[in-house]
């Protein structure tokens, strides 16, 4: 019986092929000449070999799905010529668009690929999810049991640990291909807090939220409703078992695959433009990593860009204390003008009590930069969405 971790891992590994290739497809369909005239031997001409020798390399990794095949649809720049010229010839319009549409088929395969990948996804992981909603519901129908007036400041225990690991493990079973789910990211700021009136948050808002919109996401708007008759059909051939791991490997990457990493999540984020990798991560770099800018929409004002600066530290032993944010606060100070709107401190760690403390006293008084806070477990809930970031780095 195949394990599902490995299932989960075999999955995150064609993502990611998958992402390499549309991206390739999207530099191959902007090479490809819209006239009569084609030069084979122009620097474009080139790339555009270059791209499709790599796309086609990439390809041939790529499994089947439920016995759906990845075609190579590509064309060289000589059969794209021949073929304009033979529609010309005719001089038939039915027959240029068909033409054309062959050039460009290659996309439409690669939808097919991604939509059925997909559903392929979703199916793999819908029976472990139904389990791991239903163990959540019992861990915090046990939790909202603890008396208030003798229990601790900070919710803790065995109960508390695994409500932790079951929502880690749904994060990771919902991988692209469900979601985005309502409250997750508030879920996850609970979590990590863990005081009690983080948990009178989890239990009344943001798992009622969650829970609706993972039953409404396991099956996909193009997925059909599960019926309650005796034969529902084989919805997937396999049936893997066993525990998911959900804990990310941070030893397998250094300090500048770390920077790399923030890097690629700003740049892939909806709402970030400009993002930079200004300095090389041992440089005394006065504390900046990474700069972007963010637009914030508001549908009276407009929007509003803000600048924002992501310092990545990679200390998956040790925590950011309260000394280490203040000196990356201060450093701020020498990157301005333009001023510094948000402070993003990233870290494959944690961050202390005290650490913690202070910045919610900073962010409460509304000092710029306003500063947000990245931990091990904030990451590994944005990586979890991600997961062709995951087979790219190596983490699982």
């Amino acid at each position: 019986m195949t394990d599902l971790t490995e299932a989960i891992r075999q999955f995150d590994s064609t993502e990611a092929n998958l992402k390499r290739l549309e991206d390739l497809w999207k530099a191959i369909e902007g090479l490809i000449p819209s006239g009569m005239v084609i030069d084979s031997g122009s620097p474009d001409a080139q790339r555009y070999a270059n791209h499709c020798r790599a796309f086609r390399h990439i390809r041939k990794a790529m499994p089947k799905l439920d016995g759906f095949e990845l075609a190579d649809e590509l064309l060289d720049l000589d059969e794209i010529l021949r073929y304009r010229f033979e529609a010309a010839e005719l001089g038939e319009v039915e027959y240029t668009a068909t033409i054309e549409q062959r050039i460009y088929s290659q996309a439409e395969s690669l939808q097919e690929y991604r939509f059925r990948f997909a559903t392929q996804r979703r199916a793999l992981a819908r029976s472990a999810l139904s389990s791991a909603i239903a163990a959540v519901d019992a861990l915090l129908a046990r939790l909202a049991r603890r008396d208030p007036e003798n229990s601790p400041r900070e919710v803790s225990g065995p109960e508390w640990e695994e409500l932790n690991r079951v929502i880690k493990e749904i994060g990771v079973l919902c991988g692209s291909s469900i979601g985005p789910l309502a409250r997750w990211s508030d879920l996850q700021r609970h979590l990590h807090f863990g005081l009690a009136c983080d948990l009178s948050d989890i239990i009344n808002q943001d798992w009622p939220a969650v829970k609706r919109s993972l039953q409404s996401a396991m099956y996909g708007r193009d997925d059909p409703i599960p019926v309650d008759v005796p034969d529902l059909g084989t919805l997937v051939r396999s049936a893997p078992t066993g525990p998911v791991i959900t804990a990310l490997n941070w030893e397998a990457i250094d300090a500048e695959e770390f920077e790399r990493l923030v890097y690629n999540l700003v740049s892939d984020a909806l709402g970030y433009s400009n993002p930079q990798w200004l300095t090389h991560t041992t440089a005394t770099d006065r504390g900046r990593d990474v700069s972007a800018n963010k637009t914030v929409e508001d549908a009276l004002s407009g929007s509003t860009v803000l600048r924002v600066i992501f310092q990545c530290r990679h200390h998956p032993s040790r925590g950011i204390g309260l000394d280490e944010v203040g000196k990356l606060v201060r450093e701020m100070e020498l990157w301005e003008p333009p001023p510094v709107d948000e402070l993003v401190i990233a870290t494959t760690g944690r961050f202390t009590t005290d650490a913690v403390d202070w910045i919610e006293r900073h962010n409460n008084s509304r000092k710029v930069p306003r500063i947000t806070m990245w931990p091990d477990s904030h990451i590994e809930s944005l990586l979890a969405a991600r997961p062709h970031f995951v087979a790219q780095f190596r983490l699982r």
